[in-house]
C-alpha cells in the first residue's frame, strides 16, 4: 500500500480523528516529499571527490549532464 499525498493532507486536515503523533509523521512526510522532489542544483562528481578542503561548484537544473550530480535541498519541518 502508498500512502498517497492527498491521505497524509486528510490525517492533517481531521485533527479530531487522529492523534498529534500522526498529524506531526503526516506533515514532516510531506515536507520530505515536496523536499525530494526536485533538485535545486546540480555538481559534477570530482566536486564532490574533494569535498571538505577545495571549492564545489554547483549550477541550476537545466544545465546539467547526464552524468553529475543532483543535489536536493533540506527539508523544512515547520512549513
Amino acid at each position: 500500500m502508498t500512502v498517497s499525498n492527498e491521505l497524509l493532507v486528510k490525517f492533517i486536515e481531521n485533527p479530531n480523528e487522529n492523534g498529534p503523533t500522526i498529524i506531526e509523521m503526516a506533515k514532516e512526510l510531506l515536507a520530505h516529499r515536496k523536499a525530494f522532489s526536485e533538485p535545486v542544483a546540480f555538481t559534477a562528481k570530482s566536486n564532490l571527490d574533494g569535498f571538505g578542503g577545495s571549492v564545489g561548484y554547483m549550477w541550476p537544473p537545466g544545465n546539467e549532464k547526464p552524468t553529475d550530480v543532483a543535489l536536493y535541498r533540506k527539508p523544512n519541518l515547520t512549513e
